[in-house]
C-alpha cells in the first residue's frame, strides 16, 4: 500500500491488532506497526498518542454520546428503562459494526496486566460521565451511582456473551438478555411496549 492512500487510522488499527496478536502487545512497537501499516511512525502519532490508544482512543467518543443519550433518553423512564434504553442505543449505535475489532482485542488485553488496568480505568471513566450526566439530569447523587454502575456493568456483561458467541448475532438480544435478568432479580417489570 502507498503512503499516501486514505484510511490512515484504520489501516494503523488492522496493522496493531495483527501485531499484537501474532507477537503480543509488550513485543510490538510503534515502529513495526507503521510499517506493517505501509505508514510512517509520524502518521502513526498523527492519529495515537502510543499503542495503548490503538485499543482505548474511543473514550471521549464514548462520553460524549453517553451524555447525549442521557439528555434524550431520561424523561419518563424509570432508572432500569433508562439503562435499558441507553444500552440499546449504546448497541446499536456504537458497537455493531465493531464484532471482528473487538473480538481481536479480546485477547490482547486479557493477556496484559497493564492493558486490564487500562480498560477498567475506561470504564470508571464512563460510569463516572454517566453519572455526572445523571445527576445534571435530575437524579439524586446515590441513585446515579447506582443506575451508571448498573448500565456499565451489564454492557460489560452483554459484551462478553456477544464476543463469545459463534455467529455473533445482534449484540441488542445481549443487552436484552442481561436486562432481563437484571428485572427478574430486582422483580421489575419489562417497560411497555
Amino acid at each position: 500500500m502507498a503512503r499516501w492512500e486514505p484510511n490512515a487510522r484504520e489501516r494503523l488499527e488492522r496493522a496493531a491488532l495483527d501485531l499484537f496478536a501474532r507477537n503480543g502487545f509488550a513485543a510490538t512497537t510503534v515502529p513495526q506497526i507503521a510499517e506493517h501499516a505501509g505508514l510512517t511512525t509520524r502518521t502513526f502519532y498523527r492519529h495515537f498518542a502510543d499503542k495503548r490508544e490503538v485499543l482505548f482512543g474511543d473514550e471521549d467518543v464514548m462520553v460524549r454520546r453517553v451524555e447525549a443519550l442521557v439528555a434524550e433518553g431520561i424523561a419518563g423512564r424509570t432508572p432500569l428503562d433508562f439503562v435499558e434504553f441507553a444500552l440499546v442505543r449504546v448497541a446499536e449505535e456504537v458497537f455493531a459494526d465493531r464484532f471482528d475489532q473487538l473480538r481481536a482485542m479480546r485477547p490482547v488485553v486479557e493477556d496484559d496486566p497493564g492493558l486490564q488496568e487500562r480498560e477498567l480505568r475506561k470504564r470508571l471513566v464512563m460510569t463516572s460521565a454517566l453519572a455526572e450526566a445523571l445527576r445534571r439530569n435530575g437524579y439524586d447523587a446515590d441513585e446515579a451511582d447506582v443506575v451508571a454502575n448498573l448500565a456499565t456493568t451489564a454492557l460489560g456483561l452483554a459484551l462478553q456473551r456477544w464476543l463469545a458467541t459463534d455467529p455473533p448475532g445482534p449484540l441488542v438480544d445481549h443487552v436484552r438478555t442481561v436486562m432481563a435478568a437484571v428485572r427478574a432479580v430486582t422483580r421489575l417489570p419489562a417497560p411497555e411496549a
